[in-house]
Formats: C-alpha cells, sequence, structure tokens
C-alpha cells in the first residue's frame, strides 16, 4: 500500500505507521522553492456546470422559429438575448460573457455532445471524467492519464488541485493525484502534534548504512520511518504554502458574492501567487432545473457570467491571465420542448466554452439541429474529446493519442 499526503491530511501518523512499515512505498514527493511556477507554464481552470445546463438557454437560437414553438415558458425572446449574431445571443444575465467575446477571449464549441448518450448524470459525468464509455472502470480519468503521460518525472505535490468537497473522477491518477479543499484555511496537515514531533525526532530510532555506521540492523523499519518524515514533510510545506499565498492575496476585481465566486478567487489567488498547478478544477451546482427554470435559471446566470468575467479580469490585473485558460463544460444539455412543469428534462448536446487571452474567440462547431432530433433531443454535432485533445496537445503540451488510445481532429481553438 502506498502512503501519499492525502493520506496524512486524514488520517495522521498514527494511522499511517502500520501501512508504511507493511506496506509498499513510493518515492515521495517534495514541496520545494523549486515547485515555485518560475517560467510561463501554461495552466488549465476547469468550471463543471452539475446537473446539465441547458445551452439553448446559454446560446439561445432565437432566430429559429422551432425555438419559439418547442418553448413559451422558459423562452428568452428576441428583445432580450445579448445578440452575438442573427441567429445567437446570451442569455441576458451573461452579460461577463458577452464582455469576454467582444474582447475576443470566448469560444463558445456549440453542440457537443458524444455517440450513444447517456441521461444519467452520475453515468454521463463519469463518460466526461473518463473521456470514454468505459468511465471508471479505466480507474483514472481523463485529466489523471494526461498529467501522468505529460509529466511522468515532474515531482510536485500541487499539480492537481480541486476546490471542492469531492474530488471529481477526472482528476484520479496513478502518480500526480489530487488534492482538494473547499477553503484553503482549512487544507493543513491533521495529525496530533506529538505524532509530528514523535517522527521528526525519530533519527536516533534508526540506524543509516553508510561509510562511517553500522549497517541497520533493521533497514525496512529505517526506510519506512524516512519516508514517514519526508511524506510529513510535505505535506505540512504544500498545505502551508496554499495557506500563505491565500492569506496575502487581495483581489484586483469584483466577484459576485454567491456560489462559484469562491471558488474561482481561491484559484486566481494560488496562480497569482506563484503556485506551480497546472490543473485547477471547480464546480457550480444546480442545473438540474426540472421545475421553474426560468426563475432558477436566471439566478445561475448572474452567478456564472459574474464570477467568470470576475476571475478573467482578476487574473489580467494580477499579471498572469496570459497562461491561463479556463473550460466549462456539463454532463448534457436539456430536451428542447419543456416540460409541463415549467421546467426541461435531461437532454443530450449543449455547448462549451473557452475563455483566456490566448484563446482564438468565436464560434466553433456546428449548431444542432431543432428540427431534426433524435427522440425530442438535440443531436450532437461535435464529439468532447474533440475539445480535450485541442487542450491536451495544444495548451497543456502533452499527447492526446496516448490518453485516449486514439486521435481526435482538433479545433484550433489557441492563438500561435
Amino acid at each position: 500500500m502506498s502512503i501519499d499526503r492525502r493520506q496524512f491530511m486524514t488520517q495522521g501518523v498514527a494511522g499511517l505507521g502500520a501501512m508504511a512499515l507493511g506496506g509498499r512505498l513510493l518515492p515521495a514527493t517534495h514541496w520545494t522553492k523549486e515547485n515555485e511556477r518560475r517560467g510561463q507554464e501554461n495552466i488549465l481552470v476547469i468550471v463543471q456546470l452539475s446537473g446539465g445546463n441547458d445551452g439553448l438557454s446559454t446560446i439561445v437560437p432565437y432566430g429559429d422559429d422551432a425555438y419559439g414553438r418547442a418553448r413559451k415558458a422558459t423562452r428568452v425572446g428576441e428583445n432580450s438575448v445579448l445578440k452575438i449574431d442573427e441567429y445567437r445571443g446570451f442569455h441576458p444575465n451573461l452579460k461577463g460573457f458577452q464582455s469576454l467575446h467582444g474582447a475576443g477571449k470566448l469560444a463558445i464549441v456549440e453542440g457537443v455532445g458524444y455517440p450513444d448518450p447517456v441521461r444519467s448524470h452520475f453515468k454521463s459525468l463519469d463518460i466526461w471524467h473518463a473521456g470514454d464509455h468505459r468511465g471508471r472502470n479505466l480507474e483514472h480519468g481523463w485529466i489523471g492519464r494526461m498529467v501522468d503521460q505529460t509529466f511522468p518525472k515532474l515531482s510536485d505535490p500541487n499539480l492537481v488541485i480541486h476546490v471542492g468537497q469531492k474530488i471529481p473522477f477526472s482528476l484520479a491518477a496513478s502518480v500526480h493525484r489530487p488534492i482538494a479543499f473547499t477553503t484553503p484555511a482549512a487544507y493543513r496537515w491533521i495529525g496530533a502534534e506529538k505524532d509530528a514531533s514523535a517522527l521528526q525526532n525519530s533519527a536516533p530510532l534508526c540506524e543509516y548504512e553508510g561509510p562511517t555506521s553500522k549497517p541497520s540492523k533493521a533497514p525496512g523499519r529505517d526506510r519506512a520511518l524516512d519516508r514517514l518524515r519526508r511524506v510529513l514533510h510535505e505535506a505540512q510545506a504544500s498545505s502551508a504554502k496554499v495557506r500563505e499565498v491565500t492569506r496575502q492575496y487581495k483581489p484586483k476585481a469584483k466577484y459576485p458574492r454567491a456560489g462559484l465566486s469562491a471558488s474561482l478567487s481561491t484559484v486566481a489567488a494560488l496562480i497569482s501567487g506563484g503556485l506551480s498547478t497546472r490543473v485547477f478544477s471547480v464546480e457550480m451546482s444546480g442545473f438540474d432545473t426540472h421545475t421553474n427554470h426560468a426563475g432558477r435559471y436566471n439566478q445561475l446566470m448572474i452567478q456564472l457570467g459574474g464570477a467568470l468575467a470576475a476571475f478573467q479580469s482578476d487574473l489580467v490585473a494580477h499579471g498572469v491571465s496570459g497562461h491561463v485558460t479556463t473550460m466549462v463544460f456539463s454532463e448534457f444539455g436539456r430536451r428542447l420542448k419543456e416540460n409541463a412543469s415549467g421546467g426541461l428534462d435531461h437532454g443530450v448536446a449543449g455547448p462549451m466554452f473557452m475563455i483566456g487571452d490566448r484563446v482564438k474567440g468565436g464560434l466553433y462547431g456546428k449548431h444542432p439541429s431543432l428540427v431534426e432530433l433524435d427522440q425530442g433531443d438535440l443531436i450532437h454535432t461535435t464529439d468532447f474529446r474533440q475539445v480535450y485533445a485541442t487542450v491536451i496537445d495544444d495548451w497543456v503540451g502533452g499527447k492526446h493519442k496516448a490518453v485516449f488510445g486514439r486521435e481526435y481532429q482538433k479545433l484550433g481553438l489557441f492563438k500561435s
């Protein structure tokens, strides 16, 4: 059994001793000054809209008569939308998206989905998180496989961070396992002070082989204790660094108070503070709008557009925006026709969004037909792995074929 700092965060030294002495020991990673971002490494921020976002209310096809015929209670009218062109426009509460689009920093990928769609939240998320219909049977998620493939020799405890309570399966990895916290102040090594002292003072108990020392009488024990001390140091240093940079951070943009803003401002703090993290993950919930869609969605769009616009402005003001791209996705869209409860049931295709200084803004893919449907659902026109492939190859610097086992046509989302 391997030991890592995440077990320290929850079990402390006492709970690890037996596992360490009797289990398999993997090389430790260490947080040091070398793990502070020194160059111009690209950073990916993933925003998951959980619940199945209604893409037709985000990017409204107001110019399509079929949209008006299918929706009455949930329709966003032509006089309300923030027009992109003569066919589509942003939801009226997405002024933040409109400003990003006007600045050329927002790419809209239309009709995103996958073949043989699944309308279960959990199963569909597993497919998105794995980048594969086999879902959790793959053991590791697409981000986990990406970072393991792309950075096989990198030793960095903060490489992947999720700001939230539950780590998404997309981050599951063999080597670069993620850390997670809801608030930075809560991210610390949880263990009794006596446990830390016991490990730090355990050197006299261990005898090391060397030119001036006698061979150890218990080399396995000594290696295990040394491993525990190193992991303890890593856990303490990593969590202390996270708390330090967020404590010193002062936002340079006005974030909305609710929801997503808290997570994104934490991410901005960690990026501007020089943390070496290459992938951040956050989640915004509330998109399962089976009832009273219009009222609930209006509030969701205020939060989403305001938070992402503030986040981008914050990055710009801190001088780090040129190396950050934000990807926004949801596990599926909603059906074209509304239900009897003024809401929308689980659907299939929907838009993805890419935001950043080096994103080539504009429209990508093809808007799904509102007439040619599959059992009342939109038919996807872009496979979500095309977006992933573009991100892996052209932003992170990996090889998407090594992650997915096959090639996908890329979309050209980034400036050269």
